[in-house]
């Protein structure tokens, strides 16, 4: 089952753009004929926050910086389950660039 998700609230990139790497082959995966990307994020709203590694497909590394607001487009979740009865849920987005201009900075003053 693939459900649309509508994230409310700040989501933030916690690292850059990683490539979604084949155990089998140890080369990069490819979603649709373009190589994948992993993007771990942090969404905060006022009574919940959570940590996600979401997935996009793209010619290029999205171009993410760590510790900045990002928008999310398209985003689905969809169930899985393996040969061996292991399952969960992951998710991807049609695409991930960066917010605006709003920095989130920690301490001290702007």
């Amino acid at each position: 089952m693939t459900l649309p998700l509508d994230l409310r609230g700040t989501v933030l990139a916690l690292a850059a753009a990683q490539p979604v790497i084949d155990g089998a082959t140890g080369g990069q995966k490819t979603y649709r004929s373009q190589p994948d990307w992993r993007i771990s994020i942090a969404v905060a709203a006022p009574d919940v926050s959570a940590q996600l590694d979401i997935k996009v497909a793209s010619d290029s590394a999205p171009d993410i910086a760590p510790l900045k607001e990002v928008v999310i487009e398209g985003l689905v979740a969809t169930e899985w389950e393996n040969s061996v009865g292991n399952h969960g849920v992951s998710y991807r987005a049609a695409s991930v660039r960066m917010a605006a201009s709003r920095n989130i900075r920690g301490g001290g003053e702007a």
